[in-house]
């Protein structure tokens, strides 16, 4: 797809007081990224971002979409594990996704060690509604079978047994109903070129959901459940599967965040979030 990259702000680098004032300068990748978002209102990235990022196979190259980036933190870890790809972040939220253009310019200077404008892999940003479909889904920008790789962190919680949150914009980045997540994964799959892989982060009760929906346009999936600790349930599921592929469905070993007490991760985990390790899905 054409998408030229935007313009950095003039405070890509350099922050200004006023124009920050709430927001939190967070470091991700043991400090190798560094992520601008909003203290309170809207959705804040943590480790399911970062979990989604760290997810892809290694030497990874083409397009990767990242549906429903917020900030851009999935997107732009999986750009530092992988400089060579060339990300987009898709978002509805004006102000996400203003976040998002100073993230990516600031970050890729981070990444590439250049100024942002030498830099050919600076993300692109889309401003486009991901649940819809025929000539308005075109509309936004978004193409059939144009990405390599989506990535997405949907709005997974159900209004039906959660409640939500007074803000608007929270809310619509954390709540979904089951008619929107399957408008949400019909444009992944659609989006995703031959041989394409998809790669999702989730809370269990969404996971039969999202069989059905992907189960069959996807082949080789694979399940890995995350548990906070080893005695406790999963909180959140990774599926990856590829297009045209016909291996069978494999479910991984959970991944355990925290040890039996404390609040400190596991050392592997560690190494996610830090960057100096990866998740193996494929």
């Amino acid at each position: 797809m054409n998408c030229p990259p935007r313009a950095p702000d003039a405070d890509t680098v350099t922050r200004s007081s006023d124009a920050d004032a709430g927001l939190s300068s967070d470091r991700f990748l043991g400090g190798r990224l560094l992520i601008d978002q909003p203290l309170s209102g809207g959705h804040r990235s943590g480790i399911d971002a970062v979990l989604l990022g760290a997810s892809l196979p290694e030497n990874k190259s083409g397009t990767l979409f990242d549906l429903g980036s917020g900030v851009g933190v999935a997107g732009l870890v999986a750009l530092a594990h992988q400089p060579g790809l060339s990300v987009t972040l898709v978002d509805i939220d004006p102000d996400a996704l203003r976040l998002a253009t100073k993230n990516a310019g600031r970050n890729a200077v981070r990444i590439g060690g250049a100024t942002p404008q030498d830099m050919p892999n600076v993300p692109c940003v889309i401003e486009a509604d991901v649940t819809l479909s025929g000539a308005a889904r075109r509309s936004t920008g978004l193409q059939p079978q144009s990405a390599d790789v989506v990535l997405t962190n949907p709005p997974f919680h159900d209004g039906a047994h959660s409640r939500p949150s007074p803000d608007r914009q929270k809310a619509r980045a954390h709540m979904a109903d089951d008619a929107t997540l399957r408008a949400w994964f019909e444009t992944a799959l659609w989006m995703l070129r031959p041989k394409g892989r998809l790669t999702l982060i989730v809370s269990p009760p969404r996971l039969p959901l999202i069989l059905q929906t992907i189960g069959p346009g996807l082949g080789g999936l694979t399940i890995l459940p995350v548990h906070p600790r080893s005695d406790q349930a999963a909180t959140r599921v990774l599926v990856s599967g590829r297009r045209d592929s016909r291996a069978p469905l494999r479910m991984l070993p959970g991944l355990v965040l925290h040890g039996a007490s404390g609040s400190d991760f596991l050392p592997d985990v560690k190494r996610i979030l830090t960057g100096d390790g990866r998740l193996s899905l494929s």
